[in-house]
């Protein structure tokens, strides 16, 4: 495996693991060939075919586009995938499913009432409001209401047989006080994307029209290519859609709630109670059993809709040779909620052939991590839930249902033109570190210039980055392939806990960012596990203290704060503390049941927090981490150097006879400088994914059962670690220097110390007991600052490499500042040209060339040899090699993004452009540690 792997991630062509959407809408057909020919050059393995909206959706131009589509990426050995909608979201057929039949239109369920005083045990009640024209009546009840504003259930009158004649309702019998009386009815959906063709994707039949109008008919006309360059279909964003809300479940507040024509009859069926006389418990409190109600109902729903529509889509996938892919709505709290969410994350992740997000502008390099953003209109969206919780939720998916296969995330869209590959490669690293590991990237786009959703990466060649997309791929190509085929090393499961919000209500749970925040912030890796899949744990026969959940084995379940946790859940929770499995409280311990049995679950709760077990405990959020830590519960610690450092962020995978960790500085400003242990045996290498380089590490110490190796990550810097069980006792290796830097070059090389002052040096190797010393000897280096002006010249993506020269000298700084009337509406490349003096003989030196910062993507050109393209921070070049004694001619190259150019309102920052500086020669005596 460790041949295999090293000779993929070292190629000059690794595997693909990138497919961008492809947006149609009816242009050119050698538009659309452009597209994928530059796609494959620049690393890419597939594409998404995605309406955006196409003119001829499922028409003769549609198939004729597919057709010379299909054929182009088979030529080229490229994969598809077909956006299965003409917009989104997914299961409406841009409203053909509608078209063939009336009877499939959505219908919400309503709640119409009003209040009255019954003084005489006899009422009578205007009907004007309260019953609408086009409703379906599902109940009319009427309710005492209680002294604390709650309804009395034993004092509730069913009057949904009584005749509705005239303008009136008339009660008798009623006892004296204040009533409520509810009208539920089914109407046709009002809210909601697309609500005037949406249709009932809780009924299987509707979802059959669904599959029947759009891959029924791409099967009949390419259903040679399923399996082979066709690859599978992409759903995009389906969800109950019964209102436009991320944060619906139940209330007085809540205009709506999903529905099918056979709810009660399926309710009654699934919880063995009828749930028109609770339908109340949905809007009001009734009791006791309003949890109790809340959680069936979505219970019901969730069910439905993910067999229904997602499970029927897959099967039908999976009986054809493909696979289904695609996500949900996340957001916030989207995923657990009806409204634009699916009502269960995992429920409807299940049927999908990837774990699959949707990453929209709402993390931000240097952004809030935490709380409600406070820019822009993403102002009602949670910082936290998008930074620590949404990737996880699809990387579990992936690694509960479908271990062998990938998290997928569409990426990059809506972030504007602002977007240029410095931040892609820092939201790559977000991405990658949080187990994504197939991107879909938004979007290559036929039409320029067009305003929907930017950025688009080639814009017919107008992306002055465009020229360094591929050294980005392969850095992608390179990252993701270390993720696949191994296994996510996780010791920690997260309760996903959707039922118990359901049951009562968003205040009710802790969120799940916080927890997800604190644990990694502390360095410990985790699973989200939902209840469901929680309940099938066993006890690993061979392996004390470990949870087996399907392919994961968990040796700790930490458990949000809940006000209601289910009976059996609990039940299961004490199952596993018995065999050795540490489970953790956060803050505050349950006090009762999802479904209504409160002493049952408290009972429970005794057992598992207050028998004394020390591997049961109620621990403050803030200290989850430490106390996991030190129940032996991580893979990887910081053990010296910064005490705390939140965003140092890792991902592990075992391969057979490896471990790799992916390691990520998500700081912007702080470099983080220590030691990290990992809990594995081996030799440590560095895989540096952007250059596909391998060497051994430079410093390290090794014990049984731990590896604690030195690292330094400047800010977007990133590398693995890969410890390779066979190479480990291979040969001595440094554990401490007073060198100032190591330098490990490859791995058939002698590491190299790196000073800039003579004197005497130490380094202790693994099999000696004193350290060896090495002598520098000759001047003290000091760094040769590049302060002079520049002269500059400038090109656009069309014009480049033919340059322009600028008129005057400039020094180091922002060029949309420096020179406005130039600059500032200029997107393209400026090139700092300068002739400079190095004072040093270059024999025995390592010598670099630090040009500070820069506005964004650089390159640099030294006498005449082209030393290659830095996406990002740190702009520092190796010059030992192009460097001379005396006269040099340096020539540096920085590129900004089509946002000066193409100012659009979804960019969140303007960017400086330019040479910022300040550039420095830092030269080292270099002394080959043998």
């Amino acid at each position: 495996m460790y041949n295999t792997l090293k000779a993929a991630f070292s190629s000059k062509e690794p595997p693909r693991s990138i497919a961008p959407l492809l947006w149609y809408h009816g242009e050119e057909q050698s538009l659309i060939l452009e597209e994928i020919a530059r796609m494959d050059e620049m690393g890419c393995g597939g594409f998404v075919i995605e309406s955006r909206p196409h003119r001829d959706y499922l028409g003769k131009q549609w198939w004729d586009d597919l057709q010379v589509s299909i054929a182009e990426a088979k030529r080229r050995g490229m994969e598809v995938w077909i956006f299965d909608e003409e917009f989104f979201p997914s299961g409406i057929a841009g409203g053909r499913v509608l078209a063939a039949n009336a009877d499939y239109r959505q219908h919400v369920l309503v709640e119409r009432r009003i209040d009255v005083c019954c003084a005489d045990g006899e009422v009578t009640i205007p009907l004007e409001g309260l019953v609408l024209e086009g409703d379906t009546t599902i109940a009319i009840l009427a309710c005492k209401i209680k002294e604390d504003g709650t309804l009395h259930e034993a004092q509730m009158l069913d009057l949904t047989a009584d005749p509705a004649e005239g303008k009136t309702l008339r009660i008798t019998g009623a006892a004296q006080g204040q009533w409520r009386i509810m009208h539920y009815a089914a109407v046709p959906s009002f809210s909601g994307r697309s609500h005037e063709i949406f249709v009932d994707l809780l009924r299987p039949e509707v979802t059959d029209a669904f599959i029947e109008i759009t891959y029924e008919e791409t099967y009949r006309r390419f259903g040679d290519e399923f399996g082979g360059v066709i690859k599978g279909f992409f759903g995009d964003e389906t969800g109950f859609e019964n209102y436009a809300s991320y944060d619906l479940l139940f209330g007085e507040t809540v205009p709506s709630l999903p529905w099918t024509a056979r709810m009660l009859q399926l309710f009654e069926e699934q919880k063995g109670y009828s749930l028109k006389r609770k339908l109340p418990a949905l809007w009001h409190q009734l009791g006791e059993d309003t949890e109790k109600v809340r959680h069936d109902y979505m219970d019901v729903l969730t069910t439905l809709f993910a067999a229904n529509f997602f499970g029927r889509i897959q099967k039908w996938c999976h009986d054809h040779g493909v696979q289904f892919i695609g996500h949900i709505v996340e957001d916030n709290g989207a995923h657990a909620h009806h409204g634009y969410g699916p009502g269960h994350f995992f429920r409807a992740l299940q049927h999908f052939d990837m774990g699959g997000y949707d990453l929209v502008a709402q993390v931000i390099p240097g952004g809030q991590t935490e709380g409600f953003f406070d820019w822009g209109p993403w102002k009602q969206w949670n910082a936290g839930f998008f930074y620590w919780t949404m990737a996880k939720l699809a990387d579990s998916a992936t690694n509960l249902y479908n271990p062998e296969s990938r998290t997928m995330c569409e990426n990059f869209g809506a972030y504007g033109w602002c977007l240029g590959l410095r931040w892609m490669k820092w939201l790559s690293d977000w991405q990658i570190v949080r187990g994504t590991d197939y991107f879909v990237p938004h979007a290559f786009d036929p039409l320029f210039p067009d305003r929907d959703c930017p950025p688009h990466f080639y814009a017919q060649g107008h992306n002055p980055q465009w020229r360094f997309w591929r050294a980005w791929s392969d850095y992608v190509n390179r990252s993701t392939l270390m993720l696949q085929g191994g296994r996510h090393k996780a010791r920690v499961g997260l309760l996903y806990h959707a039922e118990s919000e359901w049951a009562g209500g968003t205040a009710s749970v802790m969120p799940l960012d916080a927890a997800a925040r604190q644990l990694l912030q502390g360095q410990i890796d985790f699973e989200f596990i939902p209840y469901d899949e929680l309940l099938h744990a066993e006890a690993a026969p061979d392996r004390h203290g470990t949870a087996r959940i399907r392919q994961l084995e968990l040796e700790a379940i930490v458990v949000p704060a809940v006000k209601l946790l289910p009976v059996a859940v609990l039940a299961k929770l004490h199952e596993l503390v018995l065999a050795g499995v540490s489970v953790i409280v956060l803050d505050k311990l349950p006090s009762g049941d999802t479904g209504g049995e409160h002493n049952k679950a408290c009972e429970w709760v005794q057992r598992i927090w207050g028998s004394g077990l020390a591997n049961a405990t109620v621990c403050q959020l803030s200290a989850a981490a430490d106390w996991l830590r030190a129940m032996g519960h991580w893979d990887l610690a910081v053990t010296e150097g910064p005490s705390r450092f939140p965003l140092l962020q890792y991902y592990a995978v075992e391969h057979k006879g490896l471990t790799a960790f992916f390691i990520n500085n998500e700081h912007l400003e702080d470099t983080f400088d220590g030691w990290v242990t990992l809990r594995c045996d081996g030799a440590p290498e560095l895989w540096q994914p952007l250059d596909g380089s391998i060497r051994p590490a430079a410093m390290y110490r090794s014990e049984e059962g731990a590896v604690h190796v030195k690292l330094r990550l400047a800010p977007y810097q990133s590398l693995f670690i890969v410890v390779h069980e066979e190479r480990a006792g291979a040969g001595a290796y440094i554990e401490a220097a007073t060198f100032p830097e190591l330098l490990a070059v490859d791995l058939s090389q002698p590491v190299q110390g790196l000073a800039a002052e003579p004197g005497q040096y130490e380094v202790q190797w693994s099999d000696r007991t004193e350290p060896a010393i090495f002598t520098v000897e000759g001047p003290a280096l000091a760094p040769v600052a590049l302060d002079a002006p520049w002269r500059i010249a400038k090109a656009s993506a069309k014009e480049y490499p033919q340059f322009t020269e600028v008129a005057g000298l400039y020094g180091a700084g922002d060029l949309n500042k420096i020179a406005p009337l130039i600059f500032d509406s200029f997107s393209g490349t400026a090139a700092y040209r300068q002739n400079f003096h190095f004072p040093h003989e270059t024999e025995g030196l390592h010598v670099e060339l630090d040009l500070g910062e820069a506005g964004e993507t650089v390159q640099v050109i030294l006498n005449g040899k082209e030393l290659g393209v830095k996406l990002c921070p740190p702009y520092r070049y190796h010059v030992s090699d192009s460097i001379r004694p005396g006269s040099n001619e340096l020539e540096i190259r920085v590129t900004n993004t089509l946002h000066s150019e193409m100012r659009d309102p979804y960019s969140a920052i303007r960017f400086p452009f330019g040479l910022l500086g300040p550039v420095r020669i830092i030269s080292y005596y270099r002394v080959p540690l043998k």
